[in-house]
């Protein structure tokens, strides 16, 4: 806005200067030499002028950003906003209704439009901040409904269930009064049941599961358009994973009829040659074959799904498949260097992202680099998600809670036992059926020295969970009834593991050394021998050095013709991990040949 003549006194005055560059073309800017100047030239306005000023300030901007007007869109916002609503907005229109209509209409697109940016660059607070200034300026139905979709939308990427949910609901409610708003209503219902079916994790309270199955049928029973279709059905898909994982509640859905939705899904991003859809329907389908025990299907689906990831447009989206595929490939693909490469791809998306998304990355990073010995990456690493942990610490999502416990292990086996069952303690889990969360937590209880306590977790989880819960807490129970010479546990949990063992090659490893440790205790020398050399050659393939180790340790004591030989390179591996206490020991049995 050009500047009128009696600007020349002040800037003769020294008290504004014209800024070398300019953030619009073809314009002077000027700034105030200080923020007191400022203030009192905008105390000398008069109170009818100053709202007035906004307004034609805004509306200037508006013309000139053109093209660019999410750059400028805060900017606009806040002029139209205090123009409309701000101290002396009265004073300033009390004779003109309608242009003041007009301008609570401006400035209520103008605060939308500026959140939807905010939101863009991950600036969720910001945009949930602005989208409630536009909330309180809402005055018709269509503008409720617009505000509470954003507002879900923002509470959405934050990984803010409880709070999108509740948004999308009273949007919901709203759009549902309308009959011209039946795909508005299939968008919503889409975005309310995928909260609880995928991302259940971001909600403080637990979600009712039957009024997501609602939401989800209701959106497929208003659907038109072929990608919310796919999206519906990913959703619906995915709620059998949350079914499963409560106590005494079974599905009303049967199996078969999610598991066609999640392929119907996979059809429908095949014919759109949408690699976001390609990938998430996937993703849900390596879930189900999962729970129903067929590992090698899991393990393909996610193999063909990863190339897609690379289209993805969206950075969070990339990084938030990335983490995906990585767990998966961790988990089913005895292939810890991949997982850790696409851990690291997912963390570098997501150093702009929601510390939610960044705990994401930053937990596949903390487990593969934990199971490759990479430990100085995990105590680098760890640091930024207990950063992350402190903001999000109420949350159930395994990779925010189980954090602390990876990076625990890590810890204690270099010795300091102090920092890591304070690592340990500050997970958190709830009550319900209970899973990885725990189990995390009970494997490192036992590093930590609270054997019993973790074992009794590692029960809990195995007593009470379905089988496709219990990896991490078999784990632990494993390396507990090892610490404590518990074999005949061990001998009566480890015929238990035997289906899930096929799909988890690190379980399997774990599940051979404990065996064989129980069979050297019960006399069955030959047998013992052969399951710690399965052991140590299913460790070095994944690689899990540290294990393999722990492992050649055990057979030493074993095998006397060895015994030098296999110490020593326990003693090497142990001295690469900086592993103090264990290299002590292994130092000391080596000593005393």
């Amino acid at each position: 806005m050009p500047l009128p003549r009696r600007s020349d006194a002040p800037s003769r005055k020294g008290l504004i200067f014209v800024r070398p560059t300019t953030t619009l073309a073809g314009q002077t800017e000027y700034v105030f030499k200080h923020a007191l100047v400022r203030d009192v030239a905008y105390g000398t306005l008069p109170k009818a002028r100053r709202a007035r000023a906004h307004a034609e300030v805004a509306a200037w901007i508006e013309r000139l950003a053109a093209s660019r007007t999410d750059e400028f869109a805060e900017l606009i916002a806040h002029h139209y906003l205090t123009a409309v609503a701000g101290d002396d907005a009265d004073l300033a229109w009390f004779d003109d209704s309608e242009a003041r209509d007009d301008l609570r209409r401006r400035a209520f697109a103008a605060l939308i439009a500026a959140g939807r940016a905010a939101r863009q660059r991950f600036a969720t607070d910001r945009a949930a901040e602005l989208h409630e200034q536009a909330r309180a300026l809402a005055e018709s139905d269509a503008e409720r409904l617009d505000v509470f979709e954003q507002l879900g939308r923002d509470h959405e990427v934050a990984f803010h269930g409880d709070a999108a949910m509740s948004a999308f609901q009273v949007a919901l409610e709203i759009a549902r009064r309308d009959p011209q708003e039946r795909p508005r209503v299939a968008s919503l219902a889409r975005r309310a049941g995928t909260m609880v079916s995928v991302r259940a994790g971001s909600f403080r309270e637990p979600p009712d599961l039957a009024s997501a199955d609602a939401l989800i049928a209701e959106g497929l029973g208003t659907v038109d358009d072929r990608r919310e279709r796919a999206m519906l059905l990913v959703a619906l898909a995915a709620m059998a994973a949350r079914w499963l994982s409560v106590r005494d509640r079974p599905d009303p859905v049967p199996m078969e009829q999610r598991v066609a939705a999640a392929r119907e899904a996979v059809e429908i991003a095949d014919e759109l040659a949408d690699p976001t859809l390609r990938f998430i329907a996937a993703d849900i389908l390596t879930d189900l074959h999962t729970v129903a025990g067929d590992y090698a299907e899991a393990l393909r689906e996610i193999e063909e799904a990863v190339p897609a990831i690379e289209r993805i447009s969206s950075p969070a989206r990339r990084s938030s498949d990335y983490a995906e595929a990585a767990a998966s490939i961790f988990e089913f693909g005895a292939d810890m260097a991949r997982s850790l490469e696409l851990a690291r791809r997912s963390h570098d998306l997501a150093r702009d992202l929601s510390p939610h998304d960044q705990m994401h990355a930053s937990f596949a990073m903390i487990r593969a680099a934990h199971a490759l010995g990479e430990w100085d990456e995990v105590e680098r690493i760890l640091e930024e998600h207990l950063a992350n942990h402190e903001l999000e610490a109420n949350v159930r999502c395994v990779a925010i809670q189980g954090g602390p416990s990876v990076g625990a292990l890590v810890v204690a086996h270099r010795g300091d036992q102090e920092r890591a069952m304070q690592l340990a303690r500050r997970s958190r889990f709830w009550s319900g059926l209970p899973g990885p969360t725990e189990g995390l937590v009970a494997d490192a209880l036992v590093a930590c020295g609270a054997i019993e306590e973790g074992l009794e977790l590692a029960r809990v989880v195995l007593r009470e969970a379905p089988r496709w819960r219990w990896v991490e807490a078999a784990a632990a129970a494993l390396d507990g009834m090892e610490a404590t010479a518990a074999w005949d546990e061990a001998g009566r949990i480890i015929p238990t593991l035997a289906e899930i063992r096929r799909g988890y090659p690190s379980l399997a490893a774990l599940a051979e050394r404990a065996q064989g440790r129980a069979l050297l205790a019960a006399g069955g020398t030959e047998a013992g021998i052969a399951a710690l050399r399965r052991a140590i050659a299913g460790f070095d393939r994944l690689p899990m050095p540290f294990e393999a180790a722990r492992t050649r340790e055990a057979l030493a004591e074993a095998v006397d013709a060895e015994r030098r030989a296999l110490l020593e390179e326990a003693v090497a591996t142990y001295r690469m991990l900086r592993a103090a206490p264990h290299l002590e020991r292994a130092e000391q049995r080596l000593s005393e040949l």
